[in-house]
């Protein structure tokens, strides 16, 4: 029963993770189209 637990925190955490990677990831990406939409003005 512990056991299922942990490895349901494990996965919960890493999809956690991957969300953080992704918001992140959206962030730049975003911030770079932006840059250089500026920077052919």
């Amino acid at each position: 029963m512990a056991k299922k637990y942990i490895v349901n925190y494990k996965l919960y955490e890493a999809e956690q993770k991957l969300c953080l990677f992704f918001i992140c990831y959206q962030i730049i990406y975003n911030f770079v189209h932006i840059i250089l939409i500026f920077s052919k003005i």
